[in-house]
């Protein structure tokens, strides 16, 4: 086919697509160049690959320049072989990775015998990417001491961390150079798998299910978007022309466990979650887990399957140490049924169609609400969590000239919530000891007894009861035209959040007193009987808030339940190329195009972000020029898709309202009801919040510059140097007047920050502030106070050495010094944990960003870390993970009002010091027992080996009670804190030596988190 020819089709092919990104790689490529003697290409070589992983061989045959290319090979170990009549065979062994090129360069001699010469194995090195990141294996990821998630072998990679984001109770919190863990792009088999409404990871499948885990941690071409953080990339297990098995069983026990030290509380609340709850520990698990796996073949070379089945069952104990409840034990139960399964078509000559499913529903019961006294109803119930998800992929060949890949797919998860009786009112005493006598009817008594009783109170939707699907329409073409190839493609993604927010028995109350003459707390005159005498002698009288849920602010029925149904729509294109200039240099050029569309609960649009132009560049040179060695450099920029938690949180008509009276389940306002206590309506509307309509989309830009170099086909070390910086992001501020009428109503507009169209007098602004230094302190119609960009910087130098796996060792070492620094976490608040991205607190007032640049809470300037597997002659295999990092940053937090009590920074950010540098151990030990075709292996995990616990949070709060120096004369009037001589709120007397105002809360930078304690785990498995 003529190069004009191949062009136009190549064109015409990308255009198609482009109307329809990710198809996410589940392949990889094998090339090379053949060689005589004297490094003279040769053409006319015929080169043949085989593997187990392979339906049938492949050949191809080497050009005038002798080069030739296998694409969408199938991830595994496989034998390159080459022959050419009178030159003899030649074969080398190369291990294809998932979405990466294995450079496999065959030489050959003249020989008078046709024999084999097997020359060894390929380097690893790929000279033609730029991606930073590291591939993990099952037959590596089975013999390391990872926990039951496969996403647990992440956390090998260089800069990988975990933050303290939202998990819902399983997931995990896994932070790339510096973004946060609601940033990264999940993969499993080409489907998105990150979580819908929040952006986390979202499919919670074990690592018997999986082939490889590849880890992107930057320089990843224009196919990969909607990420400011990394791709994880999953390809699960096939079938094959032998059949292959596994039974397998994990077990843990209290016992098996070391006392893990409790100091206070911890410091960071996970929505929905009640294990990660304030003034609550975790006793050890009580874990049993059992499941099979089958591969096979139904048609040899033609029709392959694989199946897995996964059940697990775990029970512990949730203990609070705070409040009327505390030492309390609460039982939780958690039943996990996974299963995932593949077929594989090879229909014809280069006609591949897989069909893949898994899933991970589990399902949680007891304890699942906070316990706020020992009644069951007001804890008890039953959550619903994780889902199904296929995928239907079909792969044509080309010939030598290209490949076409069409899929669809669609990701499911849910966090649904259901109390045990969803009829029973939640009742809460807010003066308890206040009044005397039964509790009011139909209340239980008595009142006085615990200050919650009832029902399971408040379901809110967003944070505890939804669900979420993802259907995805993608395309892409590969193509080959000399020493370029093309790459182009395109998708359609609609993720759609819905759900319900409910009040069990339709209300929540809260009962009040009110006395009788008093100037604060005043009864009118025309209240209603029956009156008590509290303790102080007080005559008082019973009044309640009533607490429900209206379709909107004109009818205020009450509804057992105010749905939700909120999507959001992407569409995506690609382009790219990879350009060999010369055998050693290679250029990647590529552009990226999104667009993402976020609508109301009505159907209407809220926003849509547009033109969101991704460039990438990058250069390889193979500076040896055996394909042991490259040189390489990228840049590019990457677009962040909002997740719907913001269209869920923001744009439902759902309307909240409090009314009083004196009736213990009439709904309605009394017209006599006591001073102040009028009834609030909190309106929600399809608008919403106002919305920038200049507002663009978050981004990052990263720049990257490397060197890897093969010391031997199976060892490669690499120095890296990683510049990341935040060039734009949306969130919401909530300091607006809500009379403005621009401001429809709302205190909060959503913008990026920096921008000019909700600030600078745009809406005018409010002052929350009730800092006695500041004369505007509560006043509305005032101009709002422009807040400058958001910004977050990594810089990083990594070094890294990692030996392929043999038959004897894998292993992978790394050590990363970097710096984070800015005024702005990112999708996830890390200070407080919130992981609402896009509505964050961090904007809500301009006063958040005082003191706000500076080490951010992820900065751990130094990071190093060893994996490692041994198999030792006899049948022992050894697994070891070890790291050690720096301690984070510390910061002082202050007081703002009533509803932000922790949110300023009264120093710069990250400047009070840091906490203990981090170390810890897990090892496994495993012996392979061959008894005929079957292997025996028991295996025992130790997890935090050095039982070190080392902190790894404090309480930072300053003056969480609001305590501000007050007195004019005072050198520290207006600093937060109390005033050195007097006594703050807890009866703490502040010395009059103090050099400055002294804390209100007495658990101020006290422990409130620590590295897990020892524990061990028992495991075996029996393979075929």
């Amino acid at each position: 086919m003529k190069s004009g020819y191949r062009f136009t089709l190549v064109l015409s092919v990308c255009l198609l697509l482009l109307a329809p990104i990710v198809v996410a790689q589940t392949t990889g490529t094998i090339e090379g160049t053949v060689t005589d003697q004297s490094g003279g290409a040769l053409p006319g070589v015929t080169v043949e690959i085989s593997s187990p992983n392979l339906q049938g061989t492949r050949t191809a045959t080497t050009g005038n320049d002798g080069r030739f290319r296998f694409v969408s090979v199938p991830p595994g170990p496989y034998k390159v072989t080459g022959n050419l009549s009178g030159m003899g065979t030649t074969q080398k062994n190369a291990n294809v990775t998932l979405d990466a090129t294995a450079t496999v360069n065959l030489q050959m001699q003249v020989s008078a015998k046709e024999a084999i010469t097997v020359t060894g194995e390929a380097p690893l090195v790929d000279t033609a990417s730029t991606t930073t990141g590291s591939n993990y294996q099952a037959k590596v990821m089975e013999k390391l001491p990872l926990g039951r998630n496969y996403a647990s072998i992440v956390l090998a990679q260089p800069g990988v961390q975990t933050d303290n984001g939202e998990t819902q109770g399983r997931s995990l919190a896994i932070s790339i150079y510096g973004s946060t863990s609601a940033e990264n792009l999940f993969l499993i088999d080409g489907v998105n798998t990150t979580n819908v409404i929040k952006g986390f990871q979202g499919k919670a499948i074990n690592g018997e299910f999986v082939q490889e885990v590849e880890v992107k941690t930057g320089g990843y071409q224009a196919e990969y978007g909607r990420t400011t953080g990394g791709v994880v990339n999953v390809v699960t297990k096939s079938g094959g022309n032998e059949f292959h098995g596994d039974l397998f069983g994990y077990y843990n026990r209290p016992s098996w466990s070391a006392n893990q030290r409790f100091d206070k509380t911890d410091s960071f609340t996970q929505s929905g979650d009640a294990l990660n709850t304030p003034g609550f520990i975790t006793t050890p698990q009580n874990r049993r887990e059992g499941g099979v796996d089958l591969g096979g073949y139904a048609l040899k070379d033609h029709i392959w399957f694989f199946g897995a089945y996964d059940r697990t069952l775990t029970d512990d104990d949730i203990v609070p140490r705070t409040g009327r409840v505390a030492n309390q034990s609460f039982n939780q139960h958690f039943i996990s049924n996974l299963w995932a399964g593949k077929l594989t078509f090879n229909i014809a000559q280069g006609t591949t169609i897989v069909a893949t499913g898994f899933a991970d529903p589990q399902v949680n019961t007891g304890a699942i609400n906070v316990p706020a006294s020992l009644n069951p109803n007001t804890y008890l119930g039953r959550r619903d969590v994780g889902g199904t998800d296929y995928a239907g992929r079909l792969n044509q060949l080309f010939g030598s000239f290209g490949i076409l890949s069409l899929q669809y797919s669609r990701h499911e998860d849910r966090f649904n919530t259901t109390p045990q009786d969803i009829t029973l009112i939640r009742v809460t005493d807010s003066t308890p000891g206040q009044h005397s006598g039964p509790c009011p009817a139909p209340f239980t008594s008595p009142c006085t007894s615990s200050i919650v009783s009832g029902g399971f109170g408040n379901v809110f939707g967003p944070t505890i009861n939804n669900a979420s699907k993802r259907n995805q329409y993608s395309g892409s073409f590969t193509g080959y035209m000399g020493s370029n190839e093309f790459k182009c493609g395109g998708d359609y993604q609609k993720d759609d959040t819905f759900g319900s927010t409910s009040r069990t028995g339709g209300q929540g109350v809260t009962i009040f007193t009110c006395v009788a003459g008093s100037a604060t707390r005043n009864c009118p005159a025309s209240a209603p009987a029956p009156t008590y005498t509290n303790a102080l002698g007080d005559t008082v009288r019973v009044f309640y808030s009533h607490s429900y849920y209206t379709a909107n602010a004109t009818d205020l029925t009450p509804l057992v339940r105010a749905p939700f149904d909120t999507p959001s729509k992407r569409t995506g294109a690609f382009l790219q190329d990879q350009w060999r200039i010369i055998p050693t240099l290679t250029i990647n050029a590529g552009v990226r195009w999104d667009q993402d569309e976020s609508d109301k609960g009505n159907g209407e649009v809220a926003f849509k972000l547009k033109n969101e132009w991704a460039p990438r560049a990058g250069f390889v040179w193979d500076f040896v020029g055996d394909g042991t060695s490259k040189l390489y450099g990228s840049y590019g920029r990457f677009y962040y898709s909002i997740p719907t938690d913001l269209n869920a949180r923001v744009f439902t008509a759902n309307t909240a309202v409090v009314a009083y009276n004196y009736s213990p389940t009439d709904v309605n306002q009394a017209s006599n009801a006591p001073p102040t206590r009028n009834r609030l309506i909190q309106v929600g509307t399809f608008d919403g919040e106002p919305v920038d309509p200049n507002l663009k989309a978050p981004y990052q830009d990263e720049y990257t510059i490397g060197v890897e170099k093969s010391l031997d086909p199976t060892l490669v070390v690499g120095l890296k140097g990683t510049y990341r910086t935040l060039g734009r992001t949306v969130e919401d501020r909530c300091d607006l007047d809500y009379n403005d009428p621009l401001a429809a109503g709302s205190s909060c507009a959503i913008f990026n920050p920096g921008s000019a169209s909700v600030q600078n007098g745009g809406i005018l602004g409010y002052n929350g502030s009730v800092n006695p230094t500041d004369p505007t302190a509560g006043e509305g119609g005032l101009p709002s106070v422009a807040v400058g960009p958001a910004k977050r910087i990594f810089r990083g130098i990594e070094l890294t050495a990692r030996k392929a796996f043999s038959q004897t060792l894998w292993a992978q070492v790394s050590y990363l010094y970097s710096t984070l620094r800015g005024n702005y976490s990112g999708a996830i608040r890390t200070e407080s944990g919130q992981t609402d991205p896009g509505i964050n607190a961090d904007y809500d007032y301009n006063q958040f960003l005082t003191n706000a640049y500076g080490n951010l809470e992820l900065d751990r300037p130094h990071q190093a870390r060893l994996d490692l597997v041994y198999n030792a002659p006899f049948g022992l295999a050894v697994g070891l993970n070890a790291y050690v990092r720096s301690g984070v940053p510390t910061s002082r937090q202050g007081y703002f009002n009533q509803f932000y009590t922790t949110e300023l920074f009264l120093d710069p950010r990250g400047s009070n010091g840091r906490l203990p540098t981090e170390y810890e151990t897990n090892i496994s030990l495993a012996y392979n027992a061959r008894v005929g075709p079957v292997t025996i292996t028991p295996q025992l995990y130790v997890f935090n080996l050095l039982n070190r616990q080392i902190i790894t949070s404090i309480d930072q709060r300053f003056n969480p009670n609001g305590s501000f120096v007050t007195s004019k004369s005072s050198p520290f009037y207006g600093q937060a804190g109390v005033e050195p001589g007097k006594t703050g709120p807890d009866g703490t007397l502040c010395p009059a030596s103090s050099p400055g105002p002294c804390t209100d809360n007495q658990d101020y930078r006290k422990v409130t988190g620590r590295t897990g304690a020892r524990f061990l785990r028992a495991a075996l498995k029996i393979s075929f």
